[in-house]
């Protein structure tokens, strides 16, 4: 009642980069997160399922960061096991962090590929007593999304096409208004 909301904007998940040890799997598995984000609840989530675990007799380390860059730092160099945030964005920061350090820079750290543990939407909100606003802003939204705008911005961020589908579904969705 305080606010209307725009059609979805961007979709995704909290998923994780995790390094592969070659050698000794350590007797803590340290997973990192940016603190105040909802990949904590992710990691629980992970952690319950055991769609991660610790090796026998291990522990779990949870370690927080003060931002991406540290987080993907932090995995690149083997310090973490694991680093949980959503995943489109964890992979456009790496293939950054490795055109910055060289392409060996992130050996063995791979993507929980599809497998996320939260689904995320994001959306704009408008006052609800600026009915012209609202409009203006969800007819821009359509318009970008009709026009392919959307998907450059999205590649000029993140380096690629979507790879979720779900993604890939909101800007079909929105894609409402013939080109022109």
């Amino acid at each position: 009642q305080e606010f209307l909301v725009s059609p979805h904007v961007f979709a995704t998940g909290v998923g994780y980069l995790r390094k592969q040890h070659t050698d000794v799997v350590p007797d803590v598995m340290v997973i990192g997160y940016l603190d105040g984000t909802t990949a904590q609840a992710a990691i629980d989530i992970a952690l319950s399922s055991e769609a991660i675990a610790p090796k026998q007799g291990g522990s779990v380390l949870r370690r927080p960061v003060a931002s991406h860059d540290e987080g993907i730092r932090l995995i690149c160099e083997g310090v973490l096991e694991f680093y949980f945030g959503d995943i489109d964005i964890l992979r456009a920061l790496q293939t950054a962090y490795e055109k910055e350090n060289g392409t060996d820079a992130c050996v063995g750290v791979s993507h929980s590929q599809h497998n996320k543990f939260s689904y995320e939407a994001y959306a704009l909100t408008v006052n609800p007593d600026r009915q012209d606003v609202a409009i203006a802003v969800q007819t821009g939204l359509y318009r970008v999304f009709s026009d392919g705008s959307v998907t450059q911005y999205y590649r000029d961020s993140f380096g690629d096409q979507p790879q979720s589908n779900v993604l890939r579904a909101v800007f079909a969705l929105n894609g409402a208004l013939p080109c022109r």
